[in-house]
């Protein structure tokens, strides 16, 4: 990832999409050497922190949040991975009554921010272009999006996120959470737009996204051409196989691939190649 003062014109092909984390870094690190050689970029998706949604698990203890931060770090100085931030993340990165979020640890919360403390956390993003997606952590809805393209769209996001680290500043709507998800707001934001219940797709736009737990199978909305109605489907991808979906024939193509980890996706110039890694226990 380039720090301040450094650009990235483009990230390289196919790049490996990790969907939310939620404290499984043994799990990312057994897919990354799994599927060594077979991309050239990563990128993260975001929710880095607390247990996953509808977690039976105990509550993160401090020495696990403190190995967290600490892969954290160790990531985020890998030049060949790029960390998205997601709504989980945003409760401990800058704790508001805007940010609190389900499952967030409030027992851990110190050691967290502390230790975040000597991170640099302008390296995270809160949306990129990578060749035809738009990758965030939740998505861009139509009232955000206006009639904005991909760069210009990443450009506003980001501008969002680096104003919610400056002292003073308004919480971004562009960030916010909906009513979908228990917010003020009456669209979801790009950390926060539920994929069941918000998220529309929108021509010209090919966006993957995690945030919304489908465990098994990624899942799909897009928009035919020419007429333009929602298709919706559910990728069934066989244990141990892969699939490919291209961008052919659609004004958009839209994936949540919020798996819970079982299935990874990698991101190609005219598609998403699906692997199935492993049921998660």
């Amino acid at each position: 990832m380039p720090r301040e003062g450094r650009t990235r014109t483009t990230i390289p092909l196919p790049t490996l999409g990790i969907p939310d984390v939620h404290m499984r870094t043994g799990v990312v690190d057994e897919i990354l050497t799994a599927l060594a050689g077979r991309y050239s970029h990563v990128v993260f998706l975001g929710d880095y922190f607390d247990r996953p949604p509808n977690s039976r698990g105990e509550a993160v203890s401090e020495d696990e949040a403190e190995t967290l931060v600490g892969w954290l770090r160790a990531s985020l100085a890998q030049p060949d991975r790029t960390h998205l931030v997601g709504n989980h993340d945003l409760s401990y990165f800058s704790p508001s009554r805007e940010t609190v979020c389900s499952g967030s640890n409030a027992a851990t919360r110190d050691a967290i921010v502390q230790g975040l403390k000597s991170a640099d956390l302008s390296q995270f993003k809160a949306a990129m272009q990578i060749g035809p997606w738009l990758v965030s952590h939740a998505g861009f809805q139509p009232p955000h999006v206006e009639d904005r393209d991909a760069p210009t769209l990443v450009r506003a996001a980001n501008d969002a996120l680096a104003s919610l680290f400056q002292p003073g500043g308004r919480f971004p709507r562009l960030l916010g959470c909906g009513i979908a998800r228990g917010g003020d707001h009456t669209d979801g934001g790009v950390t926060w737009c539920d994929w069941d219940d918000e998220f529309l797709p929108t021509a010209g736009l090919n966006q993957v996204v995690g945030h919304t737990c489908v465990p098994g199978s990624a899942r799909s909305r897009h928009l035919r051409r020419p007429e333009q109605a929602p298709l919706e489907s559910t990728i069934e991808i066989p244990p141990g196989g892969k699939r490919r979906r291209s961008l052919t024939g659609f004004a958009s193509c839209n994936y949540c691939i919020d798996t819970a980890l079982e299935v990874v996706a990698l991101l190609e110039p005219t598609g998403l190649r699906f692997v199935r890694w492993r049921k998660q226990p």
